[in-house]
């Protein structure tokens, strides 16, 4: 397979998507991308009640100060040598950050 991204992992990640996305019905398609414009992020992420992680990219879409604004309690971790699809191209990193964060939280890793 010819390598198409510039990461580890990114180049069957991108080419799953580029075959992906001309196949979605164009009217599930609108209603995603309206749905993913009227979401206000930041007014439910203020009232989270429980506790909250933040994974970032390599080159995260929020930043950690509009996060710590939104919800004083998160806990940000940000991933190394990742694009978009994070939990794709390096799930060992984010499994990694998940199990931390139950472990300090005291949740249960299997509800």
């Amino acid at each position: 397979m010819a390598r198409v991204g510039r990461r580890p992992g990114e180049a069957v990640t991108r080419q799953a998507i580029i075959e992906a996305v001309p196949a979605t019905a164009p009217g599930i398609a609108a209603d995603v991308l309206r749905a993913m414009g009227e979401f206000d992020g930041a007014a439910v992420l203020g009232g989270a009640t429980v506790p909250v992680l933040s994974i970032g990219s390599a080159g995260p879409a929020n930043s950690a100060a509009d996060l710590r604004q939104a919800c004083p309690a998160i806990t940000i971790g940000q991933t190394v040598g990742s694009g978009h699809f994070i939990q794709l191209e390096i799930p060992d990193q984010v499994n990694a950050m998940i199990e931390r964060f139950l472990a300090i939280t005291g949740l249960p890793a299997h509800p």
